[in-house]
């Protein structure tokens, strides 16, 4: 159920970035493009994600929620964000490292693959992230499964 809910959360803001297509359209880039970030955005970007994960690594529950975006925890208390990732996302919730992929990039959101090592194994995930007033934030994670002849 907690995990049904995060993805109904998850659609809800990528509905809010396709509706902002045309605002993002009349900045100069196609509605929703994603092009291959900077050196700088990918450091950024990756640093919050890394940042996110010492949180779960160090148990500070309310640092890991910090890094989420705005309208997750506008959506999402802190006990049920435990509580989804904790269920939801074992190799997020008990991390020892992680692997990225191509980070891109429009104005608003970024996205990247991430490998992620916990101690019963590795999951991959689609990293979303928001542009906020204080820097990129969390906007999303979709677990997925890599076929064997596929990386990162």
């Amino acid at each position: 159920m907690l995990r049904r809910a995060f993805f109904g959360l998850i659609l809800a803001t990528i509905a809010g970035l396709i509706a902002a297509g045309p605002a993002l359209h009349a900045q100069g880039d196609s509605p929703g493009e994603l092009k291959p970030s900077t050196f700088q955005v990918r450091k950024d970007v990756i640093a919050v994600i890394e940042s996110q994960l010492k949180a779960f690594r160090a148990h500070d529950l309310a640092k890991a929620y910090s890094w989420a975006a705005p309208a997750l925890r506008a959506q999402v208390p802190l006990s049920q964000f435990i509580a989804i990732v904790r269920s939801g996302y074992p190799e997020v919730w008990a991390n020892q490292s992680a692997s990225y992929g191509v980070v891109r990039n429009s104005d608003e959101r970024a996205t990247v693959a991430v490998k992620v090592k916990g101690p019963d194994g590795s999951a991959s995930y689609d990293y979303i992230l928001l542009k906020a007033p204080d820097g990129w934030r969390v906007g999303g994670v979709l677990r997925h499964v890599l076929q064997p002849d596929q990386s990162l």
